[in-house]
């Protein structure tokens, strides 16, 4: 979308290759069935087109692809029983709170539990870098996880999973390393930047993202770029 928006030699090629991009992405996305990644796809386009109706007081061709949007949407999601399948566990263990089925849904609750509970008994310091997950695995048996323990999962967020290890102080860290760049690329429109931190936030909600080292290199390398491009940006513009 970025380039679809700031392309300044909009030729058709171009602007043909960003639609095939833009459609890939999304497919690609529709077929990982993560309801993180789904919520995260449905806001970058809700969200670029917003941007582009109000940026561009396109206010009629916005609600014409807006609706084309909507359609192509529930047609996707009528075509698909794995995606519906997702979307109502979804929403059944987030309206009821019911977490006795074995859907993914409910395993995170429970494990989100366990591991506020773990927290609890060590706020200050944590349990260490080297141990969280046996610390893990041992509260899962205690608490008749069998299945969780025999998969060692982590703690599904990484705040939670942060904070096990080095305590509350490093789980407040880890929010402030996103929260002050947030706040500083919303004051110098730096909206991609925005946009970035935004959806890996949201993404370290559902997933220990940082505890693999391609989540790692992910976050470190577009944190870095993108972090860097405003500053350079306004430089070579002044």
């Amino acid at each position: 979308y970025t380039l679809v928006f700031n392309n300044k030699e909009k030729t058709k090629i171009k602007q043909f290759i960003n639609g095939i991009l833009l459609l890939f992405f999304t497919i690609s996305i529709l077929f990982s069935a993560s309801k993180t990644g789904l919520i995260s796809l449905l806001i970058i386009h809700v969200g670029a087109l917003i941007y582009w109706t109000i940026k561009g007081k396109y206010y009629f061709k916005g609600i014409i692809v807006f609706s084309i949007f909507s359609v192509s949407l529930f047609v996707v999601y009528t075509a698909s029983s794995t995606l519906q399948n997702r979307i109502k566990e979804l929403i059944t263990v987030a309206g009821t709170g019911n977490t006795s089925s074995q859907s993914t849904t409910a395993a995170r609750v429970e494990i989100w539990k366990i591991s506020v509970d773990l927290i609890k008994e060590k706020p200050c310091f944590g349990y260490g870098t080297g141990d969280v997950k046996d610390v893990l695995i041992e509260a899962y048996k205690k608490n008749e996880f069998t299945e969780f323990a025999k998969k060692k999962l982590n703690a599904h967020n990484q705040f939670l999973q942060t904070s096990i290890a080095i305590g509350l102080f490093g789980g407040v860290l880890l929010l402030l390393m996103f929260l002050i760049p947030l706040f500083q690329s919303i004051k110098n429109k730096n909206y991609l930047y925005t946009s970035f931190l935004l959806l890996v936030f949201l993404n370290l909600f559902t997933e220990s993202m940082l505890e693999r080292q391609a989540g790692i290199v992910f976050y470190a390398f577009f944190n870095c770029l993108l972090f860097a491009a405003y500053p350079v940006k306004k430089t070579i513009k002044d």
